[in-house]
């Protein structure tokens, strides 16, 4: 059962995201199978990218039950990149829009900063 709400789930998600991105390409005139082209490879990123998450928590999960010694040195990194994005994720979000040479030296600052007091980067401060 739950299998099958995962693939209505999924369906749902690549028809709308085929809606959004179809109804601006008719506005250009172009053939209503670039939306669906594109929706399918964006869904299939979001669907990849939210079953690694839900693997990497059963796997904590089962360690836990497997190591159930104290884990606090891992435990609040496996958290942030579980609910934050791995580093280059959270660079990017950042980073934004914002290529400019400022904005990328600040950013890597607070990485300097970060490590330095042995923090993990979750964004600008």
């Amino acid at each position: 059962m739950n299998g099958e709400l995962n693939l209505l789930r999924d369906f749902a998600i690549i028809m709308g995201v085929a809606l959004a991105v179809t109804l601006p390409l008719r506005l250009l005139r172009q053939p209503p199978v670039l939306g669906y082209l594109a929706a399918g490879q964006m869904a299939r990123a979001w669907v990849a990218v939210n079953e690694a998450r839900e693997l990497w928590r059963h796997l904590i999960a089962s360690m836990k039950l497997y190591r159930p010694e104290p884990q606090e040195a891992w435990q609040e990194a496996l958290h942030i990149i579980l609910e934050h994005g791995t580093l280059a994720h959270r660079i990017l979000r950042a980073v934004g829009d914002d290529y400019s040479r400022d904005r990328l030296q600040a950013i890597y600052r607070e990485l300097c900063d970060c490590l330095e007091e042995d923090r993990m980067f979750l964004g600008m401060r």
